[in-house]
């Protein structure tokens, strides 16, 4: 019995590091097939447990209905869909994917502890990729630092939602230890994904860094902090090469943007129902990319040569793709898990500080998909991840889940 206790808790704690070790491989582009194979490898460990009785699978939450609804009217957009073949694509690679990575994620780092690793985790892995990104574009490459930081394999628009998350993470765990040497490691921390944030000049990924540090505060009753972070963050947006695009005047009337947002609007109005379908890749759709019809329907002051783009906005994304009723769906997602948040700050002292920082690191999400399309893999992984860490923290509250302590 010992020996087979002994196999189990090997093949558990190495089921744990493949699942950490294709989580950090998120932060790098092109590591694709190496991160899937860690994931399959922490998954067939995961069913290993499972058949062996070494791991009991777990899947009950509050979010559950709403997730089961979720893939339920995808999978009904998907077969109404102009195009099913990509939106079979996009329901199994986009959704069903994730939410396998989910009930793996919360059944084997099933305690705060555990996920506290996976923070460390992105915290980790999200400076080595600043200091080789920042390193490779501004050193070797010669770029201007006037210029945006971004790649093609990593736009500056979607960089800062990996740094935006890791600056908040760094500021739990420096909240969390009492060691100063700890505390100093975490402030160069902050300071990295706060200045990697504003070398992207993302207004949204500085807007949204904004909102979340401001939430972390206003829930803490720290409203003097409130006005310090934007005094900080002021002061280095006026420093850095980013103020340029708060200060001129497209600030405030982005045409493009406009353009976009009317376009897609009258594609809803033709589809509210069920959408367009489930694809992500919408641009691929000769019936809705670039259609006539719906070109001359937009207001004349936002007509152009230049084609509109795939919806700019994961709201709006959302709303295209799957309609009304796929909206109203995603929409009580986000509430089930502002609602779990919320009462694991009210009923749990000690999980305040950590139900805090999930709470924000989903409004930077969300501030940050107002203005940019977010369902691509690299933001999938965060999505989902924020989920599995609200749901281990609602189970580890008895006061919530009405569970024992883990």
């Amino acid at each position: 019995m010992k020996n087979i206790d002994l196999v189990g808790e090997k093949l558990k704690n190495s089921t744990t590091m493949f699942l950490l070790f294709s989580y950090f491989l998120n932060a790098f582009p092109r590591v694709n097939t190496i991160r899937d194979i860690a994931f399959l490898l922490a998954f067939f460990g995961f069913l290993i447990l499972s058949f062996r009785k070494k791991g009991k699978i777990e899947f009950f939450s509050p979010m559950l209905i709403s997730i089961v609804l979720l893939v339920v009217w995808a999978a009904v957009t998907t077969v109404t869909a102009y195009e099913v073949g990509d939106s079979i694509d996009s329901f199994f690679s986009h959704l069903i994917k994730y939410v396998i990575i989910l009930l793996v994620t919360i059944n084997i780092l099933d305690s705060p502890r555990k996920m506290e690793w996976l923070m460390i985790t992105f915290v980790l892995s999200t400076l080595i990729f600043c200091f080789g990104a920042v390193g490779y574009f501004y050193f070797i490459q010669s770029n201007p630092w006037g210029t945006r930081l971004g790649f093609p394999s990593m736009a500056h628009n979607i960089i800062c939602f990996g740094t935006n998350l890791a600056a908040i993470f760094s500021y739990y765990i420096l909240r969390k230890t009492d060691k100063k040497y700890i505390k100093w490691i975490f402030i160069g921390c902050i300071i990295i994904f706060v200045a990697s944030t504003l070398l992207t000049q993302s207004r949204g990924g500085i807007l949204a860094l904004t909102c979340s540090f401001f939430g972390v505060f206003l829930l803490e009753g720290k409203n003097a902090k409130i006005f310090m972070v934007f005094f900080i963050i002021g002061i280095l947006l006026l420093m850095s090469p980013a103020k340029m695009r708060f200060l001129n005047g497209t600030f405030a009337s982005d045409t493009h943007r406009m353009r976009i947002i009317h376009y897609y609007m009258e594609v809803f109005k033709d589809h509210p129902i069920k959408g367009i379908g489930f694809a992500i890749d919408t641009f691929k759709n000769e019936k809705i990319y670039g259609n006539q019809d719906y070109l001359d329907r937009i207001p004349e002051k936002y007509k152009s040569d230049l084609l509109p783009i795939l919806p700019h906005s994961m709201f709006l994304s959302v709303l295209v793709r799957m309609g009304v009723v796929g909206f109203a769906v995603y929409i009580y997602m986000l509430a089930v898990y502002f609602y779990m948040g919320i009462k694991v700050y009210i009923h749990e002292d000690r999980y305040k500080k950590f139900s805090v920082a999930l709470m924000a690191g989903m409004i930077m999400f969300l501030v940050g998909g107002m203005f940019e399309p977010v369902f691509i893999h690299y933001l999938d992984t965060i999505f989902f991840s924020l989920l599995a860490m609200n749901i281990v923290l609602w189970w580890s509250s008895p006061k919530c889940s009405g569970s024992k302590v883990r």
